[in-house]
């Protein structure tokens, strides 16, 4: 007894939904859930249509109720608390959408990566049973969201990434020892996505735009910029195509 959790993620939902007065079997999430950031929410507007019986802020769902588009929180410890709560609500297959900075001479700003893991520098893995460095992303999903970027002629970047709660620690030494490991890119939630979901046995993978690059010179920052607009637009594109072909097989 003295080691299961205080507070369950359903019972926070219980609470908010009477909170509220909405009816808790009325209040659910679509099967397939798009954790996206804010600039790509905008984007996804026309796909969408806000839903208003939700404990969920910026909760929209798609006309065939099969996908719910939320808008993402920045971090590990939020992305953790929504995931769970997501679960909680029947959201069974999760798509992160991001932004990430360019760790590789590859990589520039507008560039999409497929990330195929998290090399863990956050605390929230080891609360959910993960000590490895490296928190992969569902194989499967994953797989699935490359190859059909192919099969639309989207160029794409896989590999593993660097994921840490701390941007202002990042250094020219951690840059070039992630770099040495493979990484692509570096952000702050998906190793918290992935450990989450792996803990409740539901696939996520995560899609990142790069926005910024980390160099020896020091940091490229263009924010939303023509490229970085492009790349979103190309990643919404590319995912409303997806989850589509996927929901009519």
């Amino acid at each position: 007894m003295d080691d299961i959790p205080l507070v369950s993620p359903e019972t926070y939902v219980v609470n908010l939904c009477k909170k509220r007065g909405f009816d808790r079997d009325e209040v659910t999430l679509s099967p397939t859930v798009i954790l996206a950031m804010p600039l790509f929410v905008g984007i996804f507007k026309k796909w969408v249509d806000k839903v208003e019986k939700t404990v969920i802020k910026n909760h929209y769902k798609n006309q065939d109720d099969t996908v719910s588009l939320v808008k993402a929180r920045m971090g590990a410890p939020l992305m953790a608390m929504t995931v769970e709560e997501m679960v909680a609500l029947g959201g069974l297959k999760f798509v992160h959408l991001g932004f990430a900075g360019s760790i590789c001479k590859e990589l520039t700003m507008g560039d999409i990566v497929i990330t195929r893991g998290a090399l863990n520098e956050t605390g929230i893995p080891p609360l959910y049973g993960f000590g490895d460095c490296l928190i992969p992303s569902d194989p499967f999903l994953t797989d699935e969201l490359i190859d059909f970027a192919k099969k639309e002629s989207l160029q794409v970047y896989s590999g593993v990434h660097w994921c840490t709660d701390a941007p202002y620690r990042e250094t020219w030494t951690k840059v070039k020892k992630y770099a040495e490991e493979g990484a692509l890119c570096v952000e702050m939630e998906g190793a918290a996505l992935f450990s989450v979901s792996k803990y409740y046995r539901v696939p996520a993978a995560a899609v990142y735009v790069i926005t910024d690059v980390l160099e020896e010179n020091g940091w490229q920052l263009t924010g939303h910029s023509r490229k970085v607009l492009e790349g979103c637009k190309n990643v919404v594109n590319f995912l409303i195509a997806f989850v589509e072909d996927h929901h009519k097989r």
